[in-house]
């Protein structure tokens, strides 16, 4: 198994569809990603995919979130159908391994 597959989490399946912001901001311990609960991203990801402004809050949200793991790895999310953790000092060889491009 290649180093990109330890840079990569699977978090939301693509099964989950549109609903996929909300899952994430209902699911998630979101102060882990550095994240407010109360931002107002997060309250409309919270309303639904009906929302007029659902799909600019999420881009906020995946622009600006990030996780800091226990050995100091800082990971973003990123969303390609499934929504993924990545790590941030993943390579473009291994993002191309991993994503297949």
């Amino acid at each position: 198994m290649s180093e990109a597959y330890h840079k990569v989490k699977l978090l939301l399946g693509e099964c989950r569809g549109v609903y996929i912001p909300q899952h994430f901001v209902e699911d998630f311990n979101l102060y882990e990603f550095n994240i407010e609960p109360e931002s107002w991203a997060v309250e409309i990801c919270k309303e639904g995919p009906e929302h007029e402004d659902y799909w600019d809050a999420w881009q906020d949200i995946l622009d600006n979130a990030k996780h800091q793991d226990n050995e100091g790895h800082t990971w973003r999310l990123h969303q390609d159908g499934d929504l993924f953790l990545v790590r941030e000092d993943m390579t473009e060889e291994e993002w191309n391994d991993h994503f297949g491009l």
